[in-house]
């Protein structure tokens, strides 16, 4: 019987050990990165506990939501505005 290193338990080990770091990278990553996109950090953490590097992918693939790319806070916003509201004429009170 042949002796491979492809059988050796500890090559598998150490697939393990290096799939869990970039899961781990991949979690991390999502925690930083879904306040700044808008998004909630404990949603996005669940699901790339879940679902990986696949989670983070969406979450990056994902447009910002409106007002919050460049890390705004919701205190700071009071009302949502709308680029297409200057186009309408106000009416005027008689």
């Amino acid at each position: 019987m042949l002796h491979s290193a492809l059988m050796d338990p500890l090559v598998g080990t150490g697939f393990v050990i290096t799939g869990l770091v970039v899961w781990a990278v991949c979690i991390w990553a999502a925690y930083q990165n879904a306040p700044r996109r808008g998004r909630r950090a404990s949603v996005w953490v669940l699901l790339t506990v879940l679902f990986g590097p696949l989670a983070l992918f969406a979450l990056m693939v994902m447009a910002p939501m409106h007002g919050h790319g460049s890390g705004a806070s919701h205190a700071k916003e009071s009302a949502h505005h709308d680029p297409r509201a200057d186009l309408y004429e106000v009416p005027k009170k008689r």
